[in-house]
């Protein structure tokens, strides 16, 4: 068993039709306090899941919602499409994503295997643009997916009709058809 298996094992998480697994690294979470939180990060061609895994004995230094004697999982998830920029450092023997969101946030993952890295940062940026690297959206999967699973009765091009919503919004046909005829209200 992998430490991949064994760290998730239990702690799966609910994937939308059409999500895939790309890409997944052990690394490591440093959060707005400082902590450094040990743990998995996947990547899957719609959003980035970060699972870390911590008790007390561990050596980090540990926020005080993971101070217990049982194990708790703190799980990150944020979709690829709130990324604007991915920038790498190098630090001590390790390598750092630092990635900021168009929400203001900068989510920082420490990885020690600087191989593995590079692998995970490319396929990173390639799915969190997919116009430069000419990916397929993930929206066109997913729907595809919902369709042919039957969780769409529609394809939602059909939802608009012009003439219902002019029966809707009970638009005054005579008083239009007498306006082109006399021209006169």
């Amino acid at each position: 068993m992998s430490a991949y298996s064994s760290l998730l094992s239990g702690h799966a998480y609910r994937k939308l039709p059409g999500e895939e697994r790309v890409d997944h690294s052990l690394a490591s979470h440093v959060t707005y306090g400082g902590h450094h939180l040990s743990g998995v990060i996947e990547l899957t061609n719609f959003q980035v899941v970060f699972i870390a895994l911590t008790n007390e004995s561990g050596s980090v230094r540990t926020p005080n919602f993971f101070r217990s004697s049982e194990k708790k999982r703190y799980l990150l998830k944020f979709p690829l499409g709130t990324i604007r920029n991915i920038d790498q450092k190098s630090n001590q023997g390790s390598i750092s994503l630092h990635i900021n969101c168009k929400d203001i946030r900068e989510l920082v993952f420490t990885f020690a295997d600087c191989g593995r890295t590079n692998e995970f940062l490319e396929n990173l940026k390639a799915y969190a643009f997919p116009a430069l690297s000419k990916k397929t959206l993930f929206a066109y999967l997913y729907g595809a997916k919902c369709i042919a699973n039957n969780i769409f009765a529609t394809d939602g091009w059909d939802v608009y009709n012009p003439e219902e919503e002019y029966h809707r919004q009970k638009h005054l046909y005579q008083r239009l058809a007498d306006y082109e005829n006399q021209h006169r209200l």
